[in-house]
């Protein structure tokens, strides 16, 4: 009997080899295409979620400049002279970019 197993065994061991040699690279090619369509949709779900936080912080920059502006009118005349004003204002405004790239960086990591 174990003789019989055994000769069988061996009679079909190439064949079945090469079929589930094919079947796992019919199954590994899927899940490659599958893997493929999921990155493609984290992307674009990535850019809508960018989109609406810049259109987000857009809204909120001009809301801050425009009360930012209103106080920095009234207080800084009194106080600072004009060169000095534009200074602080610029340096504002240069941290706006680097706070938003670090909130996208952090989204993009996020949804990596």
């Amino acid at each position: 009997m174990k003789e019989l197993i055994f000769a069988t065994l061996q009679e079909y061991a190439l064949p079945g080899s090469l079929v589930i040699a094919l079947l796992t690279i019919f199954l590994l090619a899927r899940m490659q295409h599958q893997l493929k369509k999921l990155n493609r949709n984290f992307g674009v779900v990535t850019q809508k979620i960018q989109a609406y936080l810049e259109v987000i912080m857009e809204g909120e920059e001009r809301e801050e400049e425009r009360t930012a502006q209103a106080r920095a009118a009234s207080r800084e005349e009194q106080y600072l002279p004009r060169r000095e004003r534009e200074v602080l204002q610029s340096s504002q405004r240069a941290r706006r970019p680097e706070d938003e790239e670090v909130v996208n960086s952090v989204l993009q990591e996020y949804f990596s």
